[in-house]
């Protein structure tokens, strides 16, 4: 436990300027680089150099998520584009399939998007209802 809050405002800005030279950098070059995983090297770095020590239970979840939300994206993904080329693309009149088909996939976003926002966001702390109750507002909502 740190004594004074000086020395841990000096290491996050040291994240940031070791980060902030790092995508400067790795840009010029031409390399590719994802803000998040320098972001997390350079705390991880810092908890190495300061002594200040890791989480590690934390870093691995980090990279867990690296790793299995482009899996689960990618599934997603498929899955969706192989509903719109059966539903809509291949349909005998594409352009009537898409106006029936709208609302839905409109409803299916906003439900998606409600839910993350009142589940995971800011006003998630401040909230003490069950699930069926934020899952009732966001079908509310995405049917609006």
């Amino acid at each position: 436990v740190l004594a004074t809050p000086a020395p841990l405002m000096l290491g996050m800005c040291s994240v940031l300027a070791g980060t902030a030279f790092w995508m400067t950098l790795a840009t010029k070059l031409g390399l590719p680089v994802s803000s998040t995983h320098s972001v997390i090297g350079s705390l991880v770095g810092l908890g190495l150099i300061s002594g200040w020590g890791i989480c590690y239970k934390s870093l691995q979840n980090i990279v867990a998520s690296w790793i299995l939300s482009p899996v689960f994206g990618g599934i997603i993904a498929s899955g969706l584009y192989l509903a719109v080329r059966k539903f809509i693309i291949r349909a005998n009149e594409p352009a009537k399939a898409t106006r029936r088909l709208l609302p839905f996939v409109s409803a299916a976003s906003m439900f998606i998007l409600s839910f993350s926002i009142i589940a995971k966001g800011s006003i998630a702390s401040s909230i003490s209802r069950p699930y069926s109750v934020l899952i009732a507002s966001c079908i509310a909502m995405a049917s609006a």
